[in-house]
């Protein structure tokens, strides 16, 4: 696992090392940092004004003691004494300098490196900065940021007209916003340079390949589909049968490892759902109006022996869900929750969530999750870490919040997967991800368990891609690709 760290924790750190370290000898090796990874040819390093433009006058300075030129642009005066002493040193050193301007021509450059705007940034751009960035974009040159691509949100990863780098060397410990939202647009390859800041206690991590292993061990010669416990998926109505999402979800759930998984639909969905379900069971509930009925006695009998639930897609609405749901919700056992479960969960008294005994996962897309926060779409996105971990700690949940990343939490630790491709961005691949954590989830190690499932899930988008390309694959090439993501999971480890 990576550690992330976000701003104020970053500065904390750097307090802390600076006390037997001086700001100026940290800026000094995140400057070697940079050189280590600035590729060869005619370069311009582009300062701003702060730490991270004196970043860049480190590498430069890096740069000419070791024979390489390079020109320096500043879009200001420089803050701070360090960043002042550094530039006064490049001065010295007969480095070229020029004042940084909207109006310039970056076009015979072969190596831009991006030092203008740090973790600091938030908000809108400056109108000349915006230039200067779209100049940036605009240029055939290699981008090299520091720290951050510059106008990128680094808690978030908003930033539409944020530089887009080929490689970004962050400093210390990688940032949230390299992996969220827009970032993984803009950063290009990240890696993470140890300058000597000290890594505090850390709640928020990414995570890696290695650590998927201890939920796919060897398995027993002698054991049979029992060991491995039975997934149930309640779901589906007559609006919205949505037969092969339903069957993929099945599949998912046997894809990564489940003995069983049957579907549990309403009786009219029997000659829609029944020709895709070639290795999963179906069960048949009493309806009204094609959609489930809140029934006792008929939940206890289909639900004995299951080891997780899901509920919710296609689902629709109906006046029985909430009460279908508050049932479910006080059965000991591990439960997602997923799709129009979501919905009716957010029309409920959520106070029911804290008094489970058993493991709860929701999964929802950020419009969902802004109905179960009560708050507006771009506010759950301009701080999405923390209103996922403030709502998973009190509801006493464990929170997926579904993006390019994703955020899995249970408010006192988090993960990010970075695994994915833009050709998920297709119908069904949030069912198929629900599918993928029913059949990891247990209750023991739930958190890493759903993490995990996540993680599988964005890797077997990746080899789908491969074969069948953005614009070709659909969710299904997911879930058939998930065997091989579990073989290159442990090939690689």
């Amino acid at each position: 696992m990576i550690p992330l760290a976000l701003r104020e924790e970053i500065k904390n750190q750097e307090t802390e090392t600076m006390r037997t370290v001086s700001e100026k000898e940290l800026i000094r090796r995140a400057g070697k940092a940079l050189f280590v990874h600035l590729p060869a040819g005619k370069s311009a390093i582009l300062c701003g004004r702060g730490n991270n433009g004196a970043d860049g006058l480190a590498l430069a300075l890096e740069l000419k003691r070791a024979g390489r030129e390079a020109d320096l642009f500043l879009l200001g005066e420089m803050k701070g004494e360090a960043a002042k002493e550094l530039e006064k040193e490049c001065r010295e050193e007969g480095i070229r300098m020029y004042p940084l301007r909207a109006d310039m021509d970056l076009q015979g450059y072969e190596v831009l490196a991006d030092c203008l705007l740090g973790t600091g940034f938030r908000g809108e751009l400056k109108e000349d900065l915006k230039q200067i960035l779209q100049q940036i974009n605009d240029s055939s040159s290699y981008v090299l940021s520091a720290d951050i691509p510059s106008g990128l949100n680094a808690e978030n990863g908003l930033g539409r007209d944020a530089v887009k780098a080929d490689k970004t060397v962050t400093m210390g410990a990688r940032k949230p916003g390299l992996y969220l939202s827009d970032g993984k647009d803009h950063s290009g390859e990240i890696v993470c340079a140890d300058i000597g800041l000290l890594q505090k206690d850390c709640h928020r991590f990414l995570l890696e390949a290695k650590d998927l292993l201890p939920f796919f061990p060897k398995r027993a010669e002698n054991s049979h589909k029992g060991n491995y416990g039975k997934t149930m998926i309640l779901g589906g109505s007559r609006e919205y049968s949505g037969a092969v999402k339903l069957a993929n979800l099945a599949l998912s759930a046997l894809r990564c490892g489940r003995g069983l998984s049957t579907l549990a639909v309403p009786e009219s969905l029997f000659p829609a759902v029944s020709p895709y379900l070639l290795d999963a069971t179906l069960t048949l509930l009493k309806e009204k109006e094609g959609k489930m009925n809140y029934e006792p006695e008929e939940l206890e009998k289909i639900l004995n022996g299951v080891s997780a639930l899901l509920v919710g897609p296609g689902w629709g609405r109906s006046e029985e869900y909430p009460r279908i749901l508050n049932d479910l919700l006080q059965r000991d056992l591990p439960l997602v929750l997923d799709a129009d479960a979501l919905n009716t969960l957010a029309e409920m008294d959520q106070k029911i969530l804290r008094a489970r005994k058993n493991v709860t996962v929701l999964t929802p897309h950020p419009r969902e999750f802004s109905r179960l926060c009560r708050k507006e779409a771009a506010e759950v996105l301009s701080d999405p870490l923390s209103l996922a971990e403030n709502y998973a700690r009190e509801n006493k949940v464990i929170l997926l919040l579904k993006g390019c990343s994703t955020i899995i939490t249970d408010g006192n630790t988090s993960y990010i997967t970075d695994t994915g491709c833009a050709g998920m961005a297709k119908g069904g691949s949030g069912d198929v991800l629900s599918g993928v954590v029913l059949g990891l989830l247990k209750e023991e190690d739930a958190l890493e368990r759903v993490a995990a499932a996540a993680y599988l899930n964005g890797r077997a988008g990746e080899l789908a891609l491969k074969e069948k390309g953005e614009y070709g694959m659909c969710a299904s090439d997911t879930v058939t690709y998930l065997p091989q993501a579990i073989l290159s999971l442990q090939e690689e480890t």
